[in-house]
């Protein structure tokens, strides 16, 4: 018995990459939006984390926000604009390798 096979195994090269996106939404666009809803639903439902695991891992998220460098370079970031519309905001990764890493607040000022 063949199985049928993709014609992409993995993401399709950079040049067709448009062509096929298209192509998908358009597919995507001709279904019921009742049925496009509820498989959205389904694979979100099969794919989320337990609660506990989010629970987990906020706290871990946290700690690493207010200790040691991910702190410092939190409150870097936040003297220089970050949640605020500006360069910080709109260009957040760049502003991030800008930031030092590992040393302290004050060592950068």
């Amino acid at each position: 018995m063949s199985v049928a096979r993709s014609r992409y195994s993995s993401a399709p090269p950079d040049a067709e990459l448009d062509a096929f996106v298209d192509r998908f939404a358009h597919r995507v666009a001709g279904f019921p939006a009742d049925a496009v809803t509820a498989t959205k639903a389904a694979v979100a439902h099969a794919t989320a984390p337990a609660d506990e695991e989010l629970r987990a891992a906020a706290v871990v998220f946290q700690h690493f926000v207010r200790e040691g460098a991910v702190g410092r370079r939190t409150a870097l970031l936040f003297q220089r604009g970050l949640q605020t519309r500006g360069k910080t905001e709109l260009d957040l990764g760049e502003v991030m390798a800008t930031l030092p890493a590992g040393r302290s607040h004050d060592e950068v000022s």
